[in-house]
C-alpha cells in the first residue's frame, strides 16, 4: 500500500508502464521507498524490431515493446542505466537517492548483505557516470 511505510513500490520508469505525473506523485507520497525495475525483455538496448517471449510475437517500436496479437505491452526495453538517469534528470533525485533505489532498497529488500552499497565489508560494485552520462563499469 502506499500508505504503508513497511512498503517497498517497484516502479517501471520508462515514461511507458507508468506515466511521469503517477511517478513523481509516488515519489512525493513514498520518498525512499521506491525500486526501480526494468521488467526488461530480450530487445533492452537491443532496438526496434521483431522479438518473441516465449511463444509469443513482440513488435518493437519507438522503444515500446507490444504483443503483436494484442497490442498490449510486452516488457520493457528499460535498461537499469536508463531507469538510474530517468531517476536523476526526469524526476530530479539526488545521485545518492538514485543509486539507493537502484541498489541498496533492492538488495535489502531480498536480503543480500554482501552488496548494494558502499561499505566496508560489502562487494565492491562500481560504474562510472561521464559527464555525457554514459554509464560504463568501473574495472
Amino acid at each position: 500500500s502506499l500508505g504503508d511505510p513497511t512498503v517497498a513500490l517497484e516502479l517501471i520508469l520508462d515514461g511507458v508502464h507508468v506515466n511521469e505525473e503517477s511517478v513523481r506523485r509516488i515519489l512525493k507520497l513514498a520518498p525512499g521507498r521506491i525500486i526501480a525495475v526494468t521488467d526488461a525483455m530480450s530487445a533492452a538496448g537491443a532496438g526496434d524490431g521483431e522479438y518473441t517471449i516465449g511463444k509469443l510475437d513482440v513488435l518493437v517500436k519507438d522503444g515500446i515493446a507490444r504483443l503483436t496479437s494484442k497490442d498490449s505491452l510486452a516488457g520493457s526495453t528499460l535498461t537499469m542505466d536508463r531507469a538510474f538517469l530517468n531517476l536523476i534528470n526526469v524526476f530530479g533525485l539526488s545521485i545518492a537517492d538514485a543509486s539507493f533505489a537502484t541498489s541498496a532498497l533492492p538488495a535489502m529488500r531480498i536480503g543480500l548483505t554482501n552488496v548494494g552499497s558502499i561499505e566496508v565489508g560489502k562487494r565492491p560494485d562500481f560504474v562510472v557516470i561521464s559527464k555525457n552520462q554514459t554509464i560504463q563499469p568501473f574495472l
